[in-house]
């Protein structure tokens, strides 16, 4: 049965910020740090430590011990971060809610500046975000401008931001739980892309894009997806495909890019050549051979739109139909990457 060390506060107001925790003794401190010293004192911090093997236990229980706002959840078994999330939003005191993952950080004006704009009239907040080294060096902004939009004119709004992560965004429990709303705790990835445009599917009232960086996102060396295999992104992206088709006759001037198949085959292509992934050559050239025998698969990636030299290359090979050309030409290229970041 899991440990559940839940604080007594529950102030009027509340901002809930949601901590998945999972061996990240290194980072916790500075995220939790971030979360207490917010300027808007009116919060309530849900660390669900998944399980983890090292520190993180502990320094949990320590910050919940020294801040009656601090909650933890101990669960026994590792169950992922859509669980730790989903459980996080259903012990939710607070209306407003928001996540940060355990290895960044937040800005302690954040809650401050989520009060001030959630508003009755206001479903949903995005803000930027700052992508930052171990040591706070900043390697680049997402920001957006200040907008304000309702009703159908949220489809132009939708256009100009990342829905790809679901931090850096506020949310209202409300929404979540009528609906309900919780994250695909059978998807290995992707999870945070369907999360958020179901929730833009649900909302009725405002959405405010800020221009503040309130969250950091820390970027270690050679950190990405790309490093990562996953073995069912079919199932994933047709999620996000499905998602998006809702989401953009919710609200018609959201913008579909490609189609369902292509959206699928560029990704499970990308996939094949992940650094994690053991796949031979065989496995490889057959699996991009299934979507080049299909007529309406290789077709729809020869007219796919784009300059990037990833699309050129597997525009040209989908039309030479050459699924050995287009095995070499990632392989090599995933080869002088690795060579790259040693």
């Amino acid at each position: 049965m899991d440990k559940i060390k839940i604080g007594k506060y529950c102030g009027k107001g509340v901002v809930s910020f949601i901590v998945p925790v999972y061996n990240a003794e290194k980072y916790l401190s500075r995220c939790i740090e971030s979360l207490i010293n917010q300027s808007y004192r009116e919060i309530e911090i849900i660390l669900v430590n998944d399980c983890s093997s090292d520190k993180s236990a502990a320094i949990c229980d320590q910050y919940a011990e020294k801040d009656k706002r601090v909650r933890v959840i101990h669960k026994n078994v590792n169950q992922g971060v859509s669980k730790a999330r989903n459980e996080g939003i259903t012990l939710a005191n607070g209306e407003l809610i928001t996540f940060v993952d355990s290895d960044d950080y937040v800005s302690v004006l954040m809650a401050e500046d989520i009060v001030n704009n959630m508003t009755d009239q206001v479903d949903m907040v995005v803000y930027g975000k700052r992508v930052v080294t171990m040591d706070s060096k900043v390697l680049f902004e997402e920001r957006y401008a200040d907008t304000k939009s309702s009703g159908l004119e949220i489809g132009k709004t939708l256009n100009n931001i990342n829905m790809a992560y679901m931090y850096a965004k506020v949310y209202r429990k409300s929404i979540l739980d009528i609906s309900p709303i919780r994250f695909d705790e059978n998807a290995s990835m992707g999870e945070d892309s369907i999360f958020v445009k179901e929730y833009i599917c649900h909302i009725n009232k405002e959405l405010i894009t800020s221009s503040k960086c309130f969250y950091f996102y820390v970027r270690e060396n050679n950190q990405s997806l790309s490093n990562k295999y996953y073995d069912n992104l079919e199932y994933v992206y047709g999620r996000i495909w499905k998602q998006s088709e809702l989401l953009s006759k919710r609200y018609p001037e959201y913008i579909l890019k490609g189609t369902k198949n292509t959206l699928i085959i560029t990704m499970v292509i990308q996939n094949l050549y992940a650094k994690q992934s053991k796949l031979t050559f065989r496995k490889r050239v057959s699996v991009i051979k299934k979507y080049m025998d299909n007529d309406i698969d290789r077709l729809e990636m020869i007219s796919l739109d784009g300059k990037g030299m990833q699309t050129v290359i597997r525009r040209i090979c989908f039309k030479l139909k050459n699924p050995y050309l287009l095995d070499f030409i990632f392989f090599i290229a995933k080869q002088i990457k690795t060579l790259c970041y040693k």
